[in-house]
């Protein structure tokens, strides 16, 4: 879980600040 969780931080970190919220609500569902 916690490798996941740092790819989210980095790919957000990339595109953006809103996609970090989709996808954080996706990766723990």
């Amino acid at each position: 879980m916690q490798e996941e969780y740092t790819n989210v931080i980095t790919l957000t970190d990339s595109d953006g600040s809103d996609v970090d919220f989709e996808v954080l609500d996706i990766v723990p569902y």
